[in-house]
């Protein structure tokens, strides 16, 4: 069962900034009228997205569960919760001195969670938020455990768990009954959760398969129930989408495991011409693209506008070691497409400073032309769209090609 609070971040919201001057003293009196305070928490995991997965609302009288992403189901539960539940955890965030604490308590913790937790009464909101190593803080943990030990009436609802599922089942809920906008049932949820034993046992129980659940299993614990009850074939057009998936996403179990079920490793897409191998580069993976080409990816071959593995590679500035990889491969790296364009005046292109100075180090003809005329500085933005990070990128590009367009 994974814990109702993360290491990571937590975050109180402020909504009404200028109360924060009430003296301590008041800041330590229960509200008069508990009925109109309310106290919430959003639990978020940074490896999922950044989205939260799950929300918890107290009041003087219930308490709701709401699913955001990858608990057990979707939607609001509610449970009860005493007033006098409610008057302990008003008075516990009292006692942490919560409205005198800063609203950024950062532990600069990378891919940590994300905790957000809510007061409002009449009078008075405020917001906290914590990352990493801050939720040590004394009055911070002291906190966020008894926010979580409130939130324990609602564990039944947050593992998509066969425990979970066959009550929810006994309750009379249908497993294909639509659960969200986008009519993903229980079986997605379980899917999302990586539950190996719960995905086969609501395939047991009547759940049907559908392209989201394939296309979301990330591992082959869970791709292979789904495979086997949905009857794909390896030559299928949805087993060609699930290795592309499987090339873009780094999952690397299920490029193994759908080579080894006999799913071409050099499919193309119909549309685009583009490959696993493709797919693989254009997204920095050096463990997929590696084992790609182990099993036989071709990285010769090209898409409908005549790129390369290379191409794709070239284009991303987030794993320059792809480039003599690739190149290892025999690929040249002044290759062209059909406009006449080669990696480098791709990786100009897209201020991929890193991918320019490795491919130039390979031997990249700066000054090399395209079919329009143009070579790679003239391909490095004048004025980038976005950070300041990006027009750093694009000045370094553009110094690392000699710095002057030859237009």
């Amino acid at each position: 069962m994974r814990p109702l609070w993360r290491s990571g971040v937590v975050v109180l919201v402020l909504a009404q900034p200028g109360l924060l001057s009430i003296a301590l003293t008041e800041a330590q009196t229960l509200p008069p009228d508990l009925s109109r305070t309310e106290i919430s928490a959003d639990f978020v995991d940074y490896s999922t997205g950044g989205n939260p997965d799950y929300r918890v609302t107290f009041r003087a009288g219930k308490a709701d569960f709401q699913c955001l992403d990858t608990c057990a189901v979707p939607g609001i539960e509610q449970a009860p919760y005493s007033r006098e539940e409610f008057s302990a955890l008003v008075a516990a965030f009292q006692e942490a001195g919560f409205f005198e604490l800063a609203a950024e308590q950062d532990g600069r913790c990378v891919d940590c969670g994300l905790t957000i937790l809510r007061y409002r009464d009449e009078r008075r909101s405020h917001a906290v938020r914590v990352s990493g190593a801050a939720r040590h803080i004394p009055k911070l943990a002291a906190l966020m455990t008894r926010v979580s030990e409130a939130a324990d009436r609602f564990k039944g609802f947050l593992e998509p768990s066969v425990e979970n599922y066959r009550a929810l089942l006994a309750m009379g809920r249908d497993p294909n009954q639509p659960l969200d906008p986008s009519g993903d049932t229980m079986l997605n949820y379980a899917v999302r959760g990586i539950d190996s034993d719960a995905v086969p046992f609501l395939l047991a129980r009547g759940a049907r398969v559908n392209t989201r659940a394939l296309e979301h299993a990330s591992m082959p614990s869970t791709l292979e129930p789904l495979w086997r009850s949905a009857q794909v074939s390896a030559a299928s057009e949805q087993a060609r989408s699930l290795l592309m998936n499987a090339a873009s996403g780094n999952w690397t179990e299920n490029i193994s495991w759908l080579v080894a079920h006999g799913v071409d490793v050099n499919v193309v897409d119909p549309a685009t011409g583009t490959t696993p191998l493709m797919a693989a580069a254009q997204s920095g993976y050096e463990r997929s693209l590696t084992l790609l080409l182990s099993v036989g990816a071709r990285p010769e071959q090209r898409d409908a506008d005549g790129n390369q593995a290379l191409w794709f590679a070239a284009g991303r500035d987030i794993n320059p070691s792809l480039i003599p990889l690739l190149l290892k491969q025999g690929l040249q790296v002044d290759d062209v497409n059909r406009d006449g364009r080669t990696p480098l005046m791709h990786a100009a292109e897209s201020c991929a400073a890193a991918n320019v100075r490795e491919l130039i180090a390979a031997g990249a003809v700066a000054d090399r032309k395209d079919k329009s005329g143009k070579t790679a500085v003239d391909f490095v933005p004048a004025a980038p769209a976005g950070s300041d990070w990006r027009a750093r990128q694009c000045q370094t590009a553009r110094t690392l090609l000699g710095g002057k367009s030859s237009r």
